[in-house]
Protein backbone atom coordinates (compact mmCIF):
# COMPACT_ATOMS: atom_id res chain seq x y z
CA UNK A 1 0.00 0.00 0.00
CA UNK A 2 2.98 2.29 -0.52
CA UNK A 3 3.94 4.58 2.37
CA UNK A 4 0.32 5.14 3.41
CA UNK A 5 -0.86 4.29 6.89
CA UNK A 6 -2.92 1.08 6.94
CA UNK A 7 -6.60 1.97 7.29
CA UNK A 8 -9.14 -0.33 8.91
CA UNK A 9 -11.54 0.33 6.02
CA UNK A 10 -10.61 1.35 2.48
CA UNK A 11 -13.46 2.39 0.19
CA UNK A 12 -13.49 0.83 -3.28
CA UNK A 13 -15.61 2.45 -5.98
CA UNK A 14 -16.67 0.85 -9.27
CA UNK A 15 -17.67 3.75 -11.51
CA UNK A 16 -18.38 4.78 -15.06
CA UNK A 17 -15.75 7.18 -16.41
CA UNK A 18 -13.06 6.35 -13.86
CA UNK A 19 -10.58 8.70 -15.54
CA UNK A 20 -13.01 11.56 -15.07
CA UNK A 21 -13.35 10.76 -11.34
CA UNK A 22 -9.56 10.53 -10.94
CA UNK A 23 -9.10 13.90 -12.64
CA UNK A 24 -11.85 15.43 -10.47
CA UNK A 25 -10.34 14.09 -7.23
CA UNK A 26 -6.93 15.48 -8.21
CA UNK A 27 -8.25 18.94 -9.12
CA UNK A 28 -10.91 19.33 -6.41
CA UNK A 29 -9.22 17.66 -3.43
CA UNK A 30 -5.51 17.46 -4.28
CA UNK A 31 -5.55 13.67 -4.58
CA UNK A 32 -2.41 11.83 -5.64
CA UNK A 33 -2.42 8.67 -7.73
CA UNK A 34 -0.50 6.00 -5.81
CA UNK A 35 -1.06 3.11 -8.22
CA UNK A 36 -2.78 2.65 -11.53
CA UNK A 37 -3.32 -0.40 -13.73
CA UNK A 38 -5.11 -0.29 -17.06
CA UNK A 39 -6.81 -2.77 -19.36
CA UNK A 40 -5.63 -3.13 -22.98
CA UNK A 41 -8.38 -0.67 -24.00
CA UNK A 42 -6.79 1.94 -21.63
CA UNK A 43 -9.66 1.96 -19.12
CA UNK A 44 -8.85 1.85 -15.41
CA UNK A 45 -8.55 -1.71 -14.13
CA UNK A 46 -7.49 -0.57 -10.65
CA UNK A 47 -6.40 2.76 -9.20
CA UNK A 48 -5.36 3.86 -5.73
CA UNK A 49 -5.44 7.50 -4.72
CA UNK A 50 -4.48 9.33 -1.57
CA UNK A 51 -6.95 12.03 -0.59
CA UNK A 52 -5.40 13.79 2.38
CA UNK A 53 -4.27 10.95 4.64
CA UNK A 54 -6.80 8.44 3.29
CA UNK A 55 -6.51 5.86 0.55
CA UNK A 56 -9.39 5.15 -1.82
CA UNK A 57 -9.49 2.60 -4.60
CA UNK A 58 -11.54 2.59 -7.78
CA UNK A 59 -11.98 0.93 -11.12
CA UNK A 60 -13.92 1.37 -14.35
CA UNK A 61 -17.21 -0.50 -14.46
CA UNK A 62 -17.57 -3.40 -16.90
CA UNK A 63 -20.39 -5.76 -17.85
CA UNK A 64 -19.18 -8.13 -15.14
CA UNK A 65 -18.68 -5.37 -12.56
CA UNK A 66 -21.37 -2.71 -13.05
CA UNK A 67 -21.14 0.76 -11.50
CA UNK A 68 -22.60 1.11 -8.01
CA UNK A 69 -24.22 4.14 -6.42
CA UNK A 70 -22.22 5.16 -3.36
CA UNK A 71 -21.01 8.17 -1.46
CA UNK A 72 -18.07 9.26 0.63
CA UNK A 73 -17.42 12.04 3.09
CA UNK A 74 -14.22 14.00 2.62
CA UNK A 75 -13.05 16.19 5.47
CA UNK A 76 -11.53 19.44 4.21
CA UNK A 77 -10.22 22.57 5.95
CA UNK A 78 -12.78 24.82 4.28
CA UNK A 79 -16.09 23.30 3.12
CA UNK A 80 -17.16 26.48 1.31
CA UNK A 81 -13.98 26.65 -0.77
CA UNK A 82 -14.04 22.92 -1.54
CA UNK A 83 -17.72 23.16 -2.53
CA UNK A 84 -17.05 26.12 -4.84
CA UNK A 85 -14.08 24.34 -6.45
CA UNK A 86 -16.07 21.13 -6.99
CA UNK A 87 -19.01 22.96 -8.57
CA UNK A 88 -16.63 24.94 -10.79
CA UNK A 89 -15.20 21.60 -11.99
CA UNK A 90 -18.69 20.37 -12.95
CA UNK A 91 -19.98 18.68 -9.79
CA UNK A 92 -23.73 18.79 -9.24
CA UNK A 93 -24.73 20.57 -6.04
CA UNK A 94 -27.00 18.51 -3.82
CA UNK A 95 -26.65 20.67 -0.69
CA UNK A 96 -25.01 24.07 -0.25
CA UNK A 97 -22.52 24.46 2.62
CA UNK A 98 -24.26 24.70 5.97
CA UNK A 99 -23.55 24.16 9.65
CA UNK A 100 -24.76 20.76 10.85
CA UNK A 101 -26.03 19.81 14.33
CA UNK A 102 -22.86 17.72 14.88
CA UNK A 103 -20.82 20.95 14.51
CA UNK A 104 -19.31 20.19 11.13
CA UNK A 105 -19.81 22.45 8.14
CA UNK A 106 -21.01 20.26 5.31
CA UNK A 107 -21.96 20.38 1.64
CA UNK A 108 -22.85 17.84 -1.01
Amino acid sequence: MSDAVQQAITPYFTVQKADRLIDFLIKAFGANVVKENRYNNDTVQHARLMVGNSLIMLNESTNGYPAKVSQMHIHVRNADMAYDAAVALGATSLMKPNDRPHRDRMAA
